[in-house]
């Protein structure tokens, strides 16, 4: 769950989603933005059209690496020294 987020973090996410060129990133950081909204699992699959286990599997990776979405580059150091 990451509607709990400091409202600095979600920022800093809001941040390097309109910074992101690359479109994975992008696609993956838009899932993390619609959770921190409130939406639920489901809802954030319809939208982006991944199933909730690829949801499940990119939170589980933002929250436990502290990496951007595309699992390999830190996001931003903003957004982790928060």
């Amino acid at each position: 769950m990451l509607k709990s987020l400091p409202e600095s973090k979600k920022e800093a996410i809001e941040a390097a989603f309109k910074a992101s060129k690359d479109m994975r990133e992008k696609e993956r950081l838009q899932i993390i933005r619609l959770l921190t909204k409130g939406y639920s699992y489901q809802e954030v699959a319809g939208i982006s059209g991944k199933s909730e286990p690829t949801i499940e599997l990119i939170v589980k990776t933002f929250n436990q690496y502290d990496v951007s979405p595309d699992f390999n580059t830190p996001l931003s150091s903003t957004l982790f020294r928060l």
